[in-house]
């Protein structure tokens, strides 16, 4: 009996992996990409936000050139509106307020320029909003 019981296990044991050697596997299709349902839809939106990009770039490197331009041929003279020079001389790359000296400081720069290194101009307006000093940085980006 004990024969038999060992015997139809064994059977058992071997009938499982024969069976797993003897059936291979089925051949998955691969697939070199996938169609996404939103794929064009999303390249459409990169191309626009990369249009959009280049024209802000555009946009900071002729605002840097004006003012640039303008402090080399000393037209500020200090006590001028920051609305004013805004309208005049284009949008700043980014403006910063001052915090313990009360003061705001705009900073304008070419598109290749980075905020640590080259070219940039700088305006600094006091509490009333009027342009108390500038500076103009002039340096080549590495």
């Amino acid at each position: 009996m004990k024969r038999l019981i060992i015997f139809i296990a064994a059977v058992f044991v071997f009938s499982s992996f024969s069976a797993e050697i003897s059936f291979p596997e089925e051949k998955k299709d691969k697939k070199k990409w996938v169609k996404s349902k939103t794929g064009l839809k999303s390249l459409m939106l990169l191309a626009k936000d990369r249009g959009q990009m280049i024209k802000e770039y555009k946009a900071d490197t002729k605002s840097y050139k004006k003012i640039k331009k303008a402090l080399n041929h000393d037209l500020f003279h200090g006590g001028e509106k920051a609305f004013e020079i805004k309208r005049k001389y284009g949008e700043p790359v980014v403006i910063l307020q001052e915090n313990n000296v009360n003061e705001t400081r705009w900073v304008y720069k070419p598109s290749d320029a980075s905020f640590f290194e080259g070219e940039k101009a700088y305006l600094f307006f006091d509490s009333e909003n009027k342009l108390v000093k500038w500076n103009l940085v002039e340096g080549k980006p590495k």
